[in-house]
């Protein structure tokens, strides 16, 4: 069990799925205060032909962020 202090924290998720023999979920977070968003981009690498699914709910745990930012999620 994991206890979350939501007046510190931010937990972010996006749910992401790819085929292929092996599958990499590459994440990174960037901060643009100009426009007051937080960015959470996943890529989704895959390789080979193998008739595999896996997927992954990416979640990330961030510092609290202010409350007139927005948050997007980029999947690619």
């Amino acid at each position: 069990e994991l206890d979350i202090d939501f007046s510190k924290y931010t937990l972010l998720g996006v749910y992401t799925e790819g085929g292929g023999c092996t599958i990499d979920f590459k994440r990174k977070i960037t901060k643009d205060d100009t426009n007051k968003v937080i960015r959470y981009s996943v890529t989704v690498d895959e390789k080979g032909f193998c008739d595999m699914l896996s997927f992954s709910m990416n979640w990330i745990l961030i510092p609290k962020q202010p409350e007139d930012y927005t948050t997007e999620f980029v999947v690619k």
